[in-house]
């Protein structure tokens, strides 16, 4: 006789197939009580791809690491507004076009991504209400012609052992995306030896979730946490939510593009937390951008920047650098080294390949201090170094300088100019 959890993942199967009949493309908006949002896109009835839910970042790079670990820190550098519906499927793409992952593996990926995000959706429809909209529209884009398609029904088979197993631990309301941490380091002490309590104490201090721990460790998920259980239960280890690798979900490309074509004068570009304060009929002032994943710094640095009267644009989300500085055109950018996706040092060689871009002071602003670093951002062409934390004096004596700089450059551009034209 089937379990409750057993008949809930048969009916919510069910219905994701009574909203997908045989011809459907487009997809499927899922929504959980907390606002949460899944996408699953269908070609012709069939599953293509999933992505947002919890941790899209996470969640690529730890199948990256699985399937292809020398590609983990290799990710290519997309600066595009081209992306239809997803970025990672379109980072997929891009890197079978490069050669850069076999199809087996691809298909691969594609196939175990699918399969964790149903999972996750199986256990929110346990925990909670789902609202579910379909929108059927064509796939274009990195999605026109899909690498591979999964019936729901497969999918299902391949989801229900993992399910049923986790229901027989009595794990349904312990996310796999959850991550431990020590709440009580004296009393595992107590209960380990120094070697095992060393290496808890190791593994924990990251912020991993139990899939990143799995993944991490070479351990089967399931008899992790099973381990872990002992410890959540005596309230030694607590199972908490942690962000994204990139401080939050990265807006969709819709969006993106949207910001592009819009004429609006806030700036709502994804990953942006500055304002745009050049309104209609205003003069133009001085623009500062900083491009960093840390929320604190770009508030930091927003606070420091526009008090001091420049107008300020704060970008979080690296894959999004670029394209935003090409519309903004700021006069200076402040830009982070330590980012995922899309580290400070690409960003700044490609900068550099943008003609109207090419002279804009790039003060390289990190944690780092060492001679190595700041000899590969200055060949790679930035302006100057500073380290964070950022003090008020050292941000604003630079950006004056810089400016001063370009203006004394442009005057002497226009004199020559001038000069030139007097002797015609």
């Amino acid at each position: 006789m089937p379990t409750e959890q057993q008949t809930r993942i048969a009916r919510f199967i069910n219905y994701l197939v009574h909203l997908t009949p045989r011809q459907f493309s487009g997809q499927l908006k899922i929504i959980n009580s907390t606002e949460r949002e899944w996408k699953l896109y269908f070609n012709s009835g069939r599953l293509v791809w999933a992505e947002a839910g919890v941790h899209p970042w996470r969640r690529w790079r730890r199948h990256l690491q699985l399937l292809s670990p020398d590609l983990v820190d290799d990710t290519p550098t997309i600066f595009t507004p081209d992306v239809s519906h997803s970025w990672q499927y379109y980072m997929l793409v891009t890197l079978l076009q490069r050669e850069q992952i076999s199809i087996d593996r691809a298909l691969a990926l594609i196939e175990s991504i699918l399969i964790e995000v149903l999972f996750d959706l199986i256990q929110e429809d346990n925990l909670g209400k789902l609202e579910i909209n379909s929108k059927e529209h064509q796939l274009l884009g990195e999605m026109e012609k899909p690498l591979m398609t999964l019936s729901l029904y497969e999918a299902l088979e391949q989801v229900k052992p993992y399910w049923d197993v986790w229901c027989k631990a009595k794990l349904v309301n312990y996310s796999p995306n959850l991550a431990p941490i020590i709440r009580l380091p004296e009393k595992l002490k107590e209960k380990t030896s120094p070697l095992v309590y060393e290496r808890i104490t190791s593994v924990m201090s990251n912020e991993k979730t139990l899939r990143d721990l799995a993944v991490y460790l070479k351990q089967d998920l399931f008899k992790l946490t099973r381990s872990l259980m002992a410890y959540v239960k005596q309230e030694i280890i607590e199972l908490v939510e942690v962000e994204d690798f990139s401080s939050g979900i990265i807006d969709s490309p819709e969006t993106h593009i949207q910001f592009k074509n819009s004429t609006k004068e806030t700036d709502s570009s994804p990953g942006n937390t500055g304002e745009d304060v050049e309104g209609e009929g205003r003069t133009k002032r001085t623009l500062i951008a900083c491009v960093d994943d840390c929320p604190l710094i770009l508030k930091v640095m927003k606070k420091i920047i526009t008090k001091a009267g420049y107008d300020f644009v704060g970008i979080q989300k690296s894959i999004f650098a670029l394209s935003t500085l090409i519309e903004r055109e700021p006069d200076v950018i402040f830009l982070d080294i330590d980012m995922p996706i899309v580290n400070g040092y690409e960003i700044c060689a490609q900068i550099r390949r943008i003609p109207k871009l090419k002279d804009t002071p790039i003060l390289i602003l990190t944690g780092r201090d060492g001679v190595v670093d700041k000899i590969r951002a200055k060949l790679l062409g930035s302006s100057e170094f500073i380290t964070k934390p950022p003090e008020i004096a050292k941000v604003l004596s630079a950006i004056e300088k810089h400016i001063n700089f370009a203006k004394a450059k442009a005057e002497s551009r226009e004199e020559v100019g001038a000069g030139s034209q007097s002797n015609n």
